[in-house]
Parts: structure tokens; sequence; C-alpha cells
């Protein structure tokens, strides 16, 4: 059976629509002003995951948690939380958050990104990203192992 070459380049056009529609949606997260504990709620959001958002770890307010990874070096959390706020007071806030309840900084922003990383004695490491969308913050926290030396 042979197929019309105009029939391939409508095979191939809808791909390529499919695709680009799927990479659009895939970017979109958010978040909300001033940091707050991971709540129970926003752990147990998290399918897929053997272990939860740690309790107490500061997050943006209302972070709805979608996703979490797996892998031998960290757990990846991502989710949004919408916000008014524009992300350099949110993240000024969160990291306030941090330095109040012990953790050690290093600030890792580029760009448009906001980003974070924190550990310290006593806690558990790992980074947390902002990444301001059209109405909210796309929000990812990479979890490293706990028993990782600083």
């Amino acid at each position: 059976m042979r197929f019309s070459p105009i029939g391939h380049d409508r095979v191939r056009a809808f791909t390529a629509g499919v695709f680009m529609m799927a990479a659009a949606a895939c970017g979109q997260t958010s978040a909300e002003p001033s940091p707050t504990p991971a709540s129970p709620e926003a752990s147990s959001s998290a399918a897929g995951c053997a272990i939860a958002l740690p309790e107490g770890l500061p997050v943006p307010p209302n972070l709805d948690i979608e996703t979490c990874q797996q892998s031998e070096k960290m757990t990846t959390f991502r989710g949004k939380a919408q916000t008014r706020q524009q992300v350099d007071t949110v993240f000024a806030d969160l990291k306030s958050t941090y330095e109040t309840a012990g953790f050690t900084l290093y600030d890792n922003s580029a760009g448009s990104i906001r980003s974070v990383i924190f550990g310290g004695a006593g806690h558990r490491k790992g980074e947390i990203q902002l990444n301001p969308k059209s109405g909210f913050l796309a929000v990812s926290i990479n979890l490293y192992p706990e028993d990782m030396q600083q």
C-alpha cells in the first residue's frame, strides 16, 4: 500500500501540532505569597512518591503539589501556587522563613527563576525554585537523600 505525499504532510502537521500543545501545557505551575510550612494536604497530594514533602519545610502559601518523581539522587515535587505578589516578594519571604528556621542558604537564582539551595546541620538538604508564570508561580522542590553530606 502506498501513501500519498499529501496524507503524509497532514499527519506530520497534525503530529507537530499535538507536540506543540503538549509542550506548552507542561511548563505551567503556580505559587502564593508568604511561605508556609509544608502541610499534610500538600504532601498527600504527591501520589507516586515513597516519601512525603517534609513537614515544616518552608513553601509558598497555597502550594498545590501536582507531581512527584523519585530517583536515587533526589525526589522532585512540582506544583503551583496562586499569588498576587511579585516573585521577588514571595522569594524574599521564603528565604526569610528558611533563615528563621535555621537553614543555611545559597541563592542559586538565574534570570526570572528564583532558586535557593537549603541545608545545614539537622536540616534536610534540597533546592526550591520559583518560576513566574501568568497568574501563578511554578514551584519545584528537589530533596536530596537524608544521608547526603553538605
